[in-house]
């Protein structure tokens, strides 16, 4: 999922500048990449127990870096099921799996957990009474909520206002019961101020990197 920071780097000479927010960042497989972009702070919001657990002692110690566990969506203080993967939790989602079941068979969700949303406005909100967070904070966000990515951007209306940068995995739909498919979203987040700049897929899924539109000036200016 961190294939965006190097396109950013590569093509625009610079990167998130504000802090980064990865909402689903499982037991923390990018925090390496986190560490070498050297933007701070960085949030990590994990809502199953294991992998969140794994998360917080992969960045102990580690200097603005705020593990948060909580499942994030449209609106708060819903309880809902969470499917979770045999995958070491990699696809797991509070939307009942569908097209996955085939498209993924060695991957089976035999466990639920009951948790509670909350917002990812919320989520920040509250992180900012705790601590000292600069005034743009985030200005890259990751996405990586197995088809629930639209959900979690529905209850980010204010963290959008300073996000320049949306990494996000993507599919064609019909994965998981009500995912959002990679035209609508295109769609729902040129509404938002996002324009598509790079896309990558495997089979019927992948990740996307939207930049805010008028970000950087068109070629020849």
């Amino acid at each position: 999922m961190t294939h965006a920071l190097d396109y950013i780097r590569a093509h625009f000479r610079e990167g998130p500048r504000s802090g980064i927010v990865h909402v689903g960042a499982s037991s923390g497989q990018e925090v390496e990449d986190y560490k070498a972009a050297g933007t701070r702070p960085v949030v990590l919001i994990e809502p199953l127990p294991g992998p969140y657990a794994q998360l917080v002692e992969t960045i102990a110690g580690e200097p603005g870096f705020y593990p948060l566990q909580a499942c994030c969506d449209a609106v708060g203080n819903r309880d809902v099921d969470f499917h979770v993967a045999s995958n070491d939790g990699m696809s797991s989602s509070y939307l009942r799996p569908s097209g996955h079941l085939a498209a993924a068979a060695s991957v089976t969700f035999d466990e639920t957990v009951r948790v509670t949303t909350t917002t990812l406005d919320a989520l920040l909100a509250d992180l900012r009474r705790q601590h000292d967070l600069p005034a743009a904070f985030p200005d890259y966000l990751t996405l990586d909520t197995q088809g629930a990515e639209k959900e979690v951007l529905l209850g980010a209306r204010e963290t959008l206002r300073t996000v320049n940068y949306i990494w996000l995995e993507v599919s064609f739909g019909g994965l998981y019961e009500g995912d959002t498919g990679l035209y609508e979203m295109i769609d729902f987040l040129r509404g938002q101020g996002f324009d598509i700049y790079n896309l990558v897929m495997m089979r019927s899924w992948g990740d996307a990197l939207f930049i805010r539109s008028g970000l950087f000036p068109p070629l020849g200016r």
